[in-house]
């Protein structure tokens, strides 16, 4: 249907008014309206009535006035059905993730549409009082982006079920460069920047005007963001808060983040997309609410290291525990102490590593540390001898012996063990002395260990020393500060 009117003043707002013979559907039927003013148009969703409604944001847009002349076309729309796989063409389908429902129990419609040649949804939902704002995200968006927003806003995120708090999604952190993580998986999403608010709270008893001033320059500059400044005595340091207003929103982050955490709880991740997606969750979640502890064992010489998650939410930590046992940690849960803490082997070490685990942080560099304490120490040097051994062709137990000065039935034990492990492979000559050569595992762990190398040497050389015991002290101490 298709005509021309005018728009009309209800109370404080504007609305179209439908007479009787253009009231060609039931009331209540989820109709697309279109609005065109001159040049510019919207298309917003509405349950039919005689008279609809214009929502603030579209009557800012199209800057509509009592009176204006408008052309109006309405169209029937259905409410489509959410998809069942959750990944499609190597990317997370949103439309798995939209719930059906408010957490208020008000229907949630969804339908399709095409921007830029890109699939995007446009979501909305009406209550008994109006409607929530409508919302268009994309259908398909990054595994990697998605899966860090939702660990981002696991660990830092406001998860209030109040009335307050429905509304409004919130992520407060102190790292700059967490929001700019942050503020990027939103993007991919298809927020745009005008949806967004930034907070800074800081305590002026412990900050001067210049170390404020400076603090926002780095993050305007990064960001290309206003924020808004609050000052808060007795707050203990400063943090910026990224907050969006909208329910749409904060409800199918909430529910993808719950569906997600408690998929990966209940069972190990398949295939390679699944993994994917958990590591990206598991790095921030550790970034935001977790903690590495690093001690020496001083009889071995050796670090022991533990892993630490802190949350109030008791249910949170119990699939907390359970995502950590299904890669294979060994986790105890301290429902006292609201905490999940594991110990770290060295191959846990390399995953902590490899998936970025405390990245930004003071963690992350006390992770280094930790690999090149446990790789120096006895029990694990030799897995750095096949950064040597990759260079040759073929090696001999007798030459192995001698290269590492260890005696040769020593080294023949070595490589029976390196062989079970799949990293070297046991090669016969003419029935003489027996060789072996390293095999693509090895090559691949080698290209890693030089990689995790050169991180730890370019800390060693920001802080000024070659000794690996002497930063653990200090980066231990920094934290206490």
């Amino acid at each position: 249907m298709e005509f021309i009117t005018k728009v009309y003043k209800m109370s404080d707002k504007l609305a179209i008014y439908f007479p009787k013979n253009r009231q060609i559907y039931y009331k209540g039927v989820i109709i697309l309206v279109l609005i065109i003013k001159q040049h510019n148009k919207i298309e917003m969703i509405a349950k039919f009535n005689y008279n609809i409604i214009i929502r603030k944001d579209f009557v800012e847009l199209l800057n509509l006035k009592e009176g204006d002349k408008i052309k109006v076309i309405i169209k029937e729309i259905k409410n489509i059905n959410r998809t069942k796989e959750l990944f499609c063409n190597n990317k997370i389908d949103l439309l798995n993730l939209i719930p059906k429902k408010t957490s208020c129990g008000y229907e949630i419609i969804v339908t399709k549409i095409i921007k830029n040649d890109e699939e995007w949804l446009r979501i909305w939902y009406s209550h008994d009082r109006g409607s929530g704002r409508q919302l268009e995200i994309r259908r398909f968006v990054d595994i990697k982006k998605f899966g860090s927003l939702l660990g981002q806003y696991q660990a830092e995120g406001t998860k209030n079920k109040s009335n307050k708090s429905k509304s409004l999604l919130r992520f407060t952190n102190k790292t700059i460069e967490e929001h700019i993580d942050y503020l990027n998986s939103l993007y991919d999403l298809g927020i745009q920047k005008d949806d967004i608010e930034i907070r800074f709270t800081y305590d002026p008893k412990l900050f001067s005007n210049t170390e404020i001033d400076s603090i926002l320059l780095q993050f305007t500059s990064k960001t290309m963001l206003s924020i808004k400044v609050n000052s808060e005595e007795d707050l203990g340091g400063w943090a910026f808060a990224t907050i969006i207003r909208n329910t749409i929103l904060t409800e199918i982050i909430l529910y993808s983040m719950d569906k997600i955490r408690n998929m990966f709880a209940k069972s190990k991740s398949n295939g390679y997309l699944e993994n994917y997606l958990l590591e990206n969750f598991l790095s921030k979640l550790l970034q935001g609410d977790g903690t590495l502890d690093v001690t020496m064992d001083k009889k071995y010489n050796y670090p022991e290291i533990k892993i630490k998650i802190v949350d109030q939410d008791l249910n949170y930590l119990n699939d907390y525990k359970h995502i950590l046992q299904n890669l294979n940690f060994k986790v105890c849960l301290n429902e006292k102490h609201i905490f999940v803490r594991s110990s770290c082997g060295i191959n846990h070490l390399f995953f902590l590593y490899k998936i970025k685990a405390f990245k930004n942080s003071n963690n992350w560099n006390k992770l280094l540390i930790a690999i090149d304490l446990a790789l120096n120490g006895r029990r694990l040097s030799t897995l750095k001898r096949y950064l040597d051994l990759v260079k040759y062709q073929k090696f001999s137990a007798s030459q192995v012996a001698k290269l590492y000065n260890i005696v040769t039935r020593s080294s023949y034990y070595w490589l029976q063990n390196a062989t079970n492990d799949g990293y070297i492979l046991k090669i016969n000559e003419n029935g003489k002395e027996i060789y072996w050569e390293t095999t693509e595992k090895a090559k691949i762990f080698t290209k890693f260990l030089k990689i995790i190398q050169n991180d730890i040497n370019e800390l060693k050389s920001k802080i000024g020393t070659e000794d690996s015991k002497v930063i653990l002290k200090s980066l231990k101490l920094k934290n206490k500060n």
